[in-house]
């Protein structure tokens, strides 16, 4: 089974939370193996962007947050060892 095949098991077996709001929570997403992996290919910060520098919206709390759109192209910033891994998942 393919990590996303996984995803999809999972999501389809999840149940609507209705409290305080209606979402999914989901564990497991990934299967253990895939998670360890991903999290062997974490890239350094210096490829996440400050929420605060890149959002209009401008909450004091964004200054202690990074984050990585992954957008089209986005691994070309990362190093040629993770950039396989990470051009497979998206």
């Amino acid at each position: 089974m393919t990590p996303l095949d996984h995803f999809i098991e999972r999501l389809q077996m999840a149940t609507v939370q209705l409290e305080p709001f209606p979402h999914y929570y989901l564990e497991g997403v990934f299967p253990d193996d895939y998670y360890r992996e991903l999290l062997q290919h974490l890239p350094d910060s210096d490829v996440y962007e400050n929420l605060y520098e890149v959002t209009d919206l401008k909450l004091d709390h964004f200054r202690h947050r990074d984050q990585r759109d992954m957008n089209e192209g986005w691994t070309g910033r990362l190093p040629s060892d993770l950039k396989p891994f990470w051009d497979s998942f998206n």
